[in-house]
């Protein structure tokens, strides 16, 4: 994970309010359009709400958004990236991650996170509607 941070912060580095945003994009699952638009799954989320809800200029969070545009490793990411969701009782945390994979491409994936993380719970693959699947990876995280 701490490979995706470094990716993720790179590009912004000396920009402390601009890493925020982007770190806080990616934990919730918002994603971006190819016309800049947020959104979480298809819904569209307005730059307002969120901007509010960091504390930052809707400008700030403008800028941030076409500086991922315009980094092809963070556009891939970000034009791709699909609401996750935690599951927390009194006891347990797990946490779920989605990921989007070409078929061929799953084995090597399931065998690289089953070899290296003794804390995964569950794994599951589904065909999605649009014929590509989707690997579900669910980890124990206490």
């Amino acid at each position: 994970m701490a490979e995706l941070w470094e990716i993720l912060e790179k590009p912004f580095k000396g920009h402390n309010v601009k890493t925020k945003i982007v770190k806080y994009l990616f934990m919730h699952g918002v994603g971006v359009t190819c016309d800049g638009k947020l959104r979480c799954g298809k819904i569209e989320i307005p730059r307002n709400k969120i901007a509010r809800a960091l504390n930052v200029s809707s400008v700030t969070l403008s800028q941030t958004v076409r500086m991922i545009l315009q980094d092809p490793i963070l556009a891939k990411i970000f034009l791709n990236l699909e609401p996750t969701y935690t599951i927390t009782s009194s006891h347990n945390k797990y946490n779920i991650i989605k990921i989007r994979s070409r078929k061929e491409d799953i084995p090597k994936l399931i065998s690289d996170v089953v070899y290296k993380h003794d804390n995964l719970v569950r794994l599951t693959i589904h065909l999605t509607p649009d014929n590509t699947f989707e690997v579900e990876l669910i980890f124990k995280t206490s």
